[in-house]
């Protein structure tokens, strides 16, 4: 087994080999990962060192049905978009990793990311509580078949932590992350964004984004922002990438095969990934959460993740029959060991010379 530093640089330079990088960003991420408060952002840069260490650590689940999977799915990993219809959905926001995977494998994650991110989250739930909401709204949403987060006459508290965040707040963070592109700025994602603006846009300028995510951290990531009828528009194109786990990028066939309404905004595609930017097209920020919203959360989390594996066929099926053979407390047991794993390796970067 390679270290974390051999895991990284060989990381970095496999990525290298498909589209150039942005090296300052990628020192960035580096000194991020480092973060002495919380492994959480360590966690988030490093599902190539989860890619590495699942299969040692969990070898129970590599017989276990595969789907189609989320690969990379954090808490932070959620957020919400307009549909074609213009309501208000909430899903899974990223699907860069999307890989054939045993369906243990994102449920795993997620409850590991919990446990990185337990200084960001409010309440006390104990992991045992927080494992088995996820696979409470995971099972029953197998039961029946799958079922959107359409956030309109439904889903009330999922509804209010979306809608918590002031617009005016997203447009200031969205201003801070953002600088001059770089001068070799790819000609094919210009054309895509100039191709998004209303004919009567104003103010229109070109930005590479800067700081933006972690496992993202260090590709090419350009937006274009104006303004239309009296309100700024913004939308985004980043480089695409194959999955850490090998095999062709299957983000197109894992977000359209989901169980959700989908967004029209977001086109997973090569070289670029394309999505919309806004108050209303982002994540549930974890500082506004309250003590009552983890709950609610965990077990939308678990019953996305369901809406996902749904995509594949015959996975519904499938995965009930493995899941009742599997011993009680497997997701608190199997996500614990895997969180404590992570977190030695975040431990051990954090003695290294910056890389």
């Amino acid at each position: 087994m390679r270290t974390i530093a051999e895991s990284t640089s060989h990381y970095e330079q496999s990525l290298a080999a498909e589209m150039p990088l942005v090296a300052e960003e990628i020192g960035e991420k580096h000194t991020r990962m480092a973060d002495p408060a919380s492994g959480f952002p360590f966690f988030r840069a490093t599902y190539y060192r989860w890619a590495e260490l699942w299969p040692e650590l969990c070898p129970a689940w590599q017989n276990a049905p595969k789907v189609l999977s989320v690969g990379d799915l954090h808490i932070e990993n959620f957020g919400t978009w307009r549909d074609e219809y213009s309501r208000l959905a909430w899903g899974v926001n990223d699907f860069d990793e999307a890989a054939d995977l045993p369906y243990s494998s994102d449920l795993i994650r997620l409850a590991a990311s919990v446990r990185m991110a337990k200084e960001s989250l409010p309440g006390e739930l104990k992991m045992g509580e927080v494992c088995g909401l996820i696979l409470l709204g995971y099972t029953r949403t197998l039961e029946s078949g799958g079922d959107p987060f359409i956030l309109e006459e439904s889903h009330p508290e999922l509804r209010a932590m979306a809608m918590a965040e002031d617009p005016r707040k997203f447009w200031e963070k969205f201003d801070a992350k953002l600088a001059t592109p770089p001068p070799d700025f790819p000609p094919d994602a210009k054309a895509i964004l100039a191709g998004l603006l209303p004919e009567d846009a104003t103010d229109v300028s070109y930005f590479h984004r800067r700081r933006v995510g972690m496992g993202s951290l260090g590709r090419p990531r350009i937006a274009v922002v104006c303004r239309h009828k009296g309100a700024k528009l913004a939308w985004e194109v980043k480089r695409a990438a194959p999955p850490t786990t090998g095999g062709l990028i299957r983000s197109r066939e894992c977000v359209t095969g989901a169980v959700r309404s989908h967004d029209p905004e977001y086109q997973p595609g090569e070289p670029w990934i394309r999505r919309r930017l806004g108050p209303r097209y982002s994540k549930i920020e974890l500082e506004n959460l309250k003590k009552s919203d983890l709950a609610v959360l965990m077990v939308a989390m678990g019953a996305e993740t369901a809406n996902v594996h749904l995509g594949t066929p015959g996975a519904n099926a499938a995965i009930r029959r493995d899941l009742k053979n599997r011993p009680d407390g497997w997701l608190t047991d199997d996500s614990k060991r895997m969180a404590q794993a992570i977190a030695a390796d975040w431990h051990e970067w954090k003695q290294l010379p910056q890389l």
